[in-house]
């Protein structure tokens, strides 16, 4: 590595490899404000079909600690990501909770000084569309990452809306109007679990009504 890597790295690029999980535990992480839980994909055991299932606990890792005025303003630019402005604001638009959320784009092969028109290449050259986030950003229930492999797109236009879909059908299946609590009402632990280690509450018939509103390059 050469000293000028430090600012590609910095900003995401060059050397930085992730998987689709590690990339939704990062986001867990900045839901939580530095709480970290170890991600695992079996929710419980059950030895018999009419026996209790014994749920998993996650199990908690240190804590990354920071000043919470950064923790912040990182969530505050991520909301801004999904508002008017933003590179997913279409994502975000009409939403009935706070959204955080980050897109990108993850290149597949390199251009030798021309400029990138996915409609002229190969579609297995086309670039990776990105979005990682959390919702309610000031109630973190769950966090996601979605890559969509050669997408005509970026993030913002194409994995976002996705992500979005998602959210939607998870925090109104399960939460219903909970969700739309601020963090100091809400009945719910406010620890965002990793989407491998969530446990589903009891549902909740859903009754609300859309109020608020929220609202790549390469």
């Amino acid at each position: 590595m050469a000293p000028g890597d430090t600012v590609n790295i910095g900003i995401g690029q060059g050397y930085w490899l992730a998987t689709p999980l590690q990339l939704a535990h990062a986001t867990t992480i900045m839901a939580n404000r530095g709480v970290r839980l170890k991600p695992h994909v079996l929710r419980g055991v059950r030895t018999a079909r009419n026996q209790e299932e014994s749920i998993l606990k996650p199990e908690p890792f240190p804590t990354i600690e920071a000043k919470d005025n950064y923790w912040s303003l990182t969530i505050q630019g991520m909301e801004n990501v999904m508002r008017p402005g933003g590179t997913a604001r279409a994502a975000g638009a009409g939403a009935d909770y706070r959204i955080a959320g980050k897109t990108g784009t993850a290149q597949v092969f390199g251009l030798a000084g021309g400029k990138y028109n996915a409609g002229r290449i190969a579609k297995r050259l086309r670039d990776h569309a990105l979005f990682v986030g959390f919702a309610p950003a000031d109630n973190p229930k769950i966090a996601i990452a979605v890559i969509m492999e050669n997408a005509m797109g970026g993030g913002g236009a194409t994995a976002a809306p996705l992500a979005r879909k998602l959210m939607d059908a998870y925090l109104f299946q399960q939460y219903g109007e909970d969700m739309l609590k601020p963090a100091g009402e809400a009945a719910q632990p406010e620890v965002a679990s990793d989407p491998a280690s969530e446990t589903p509450p009891a549902k909740a018939e859903k009754k609300s009504t859309k109020k608020k509103t929220t609202g790549g390059n390469r």
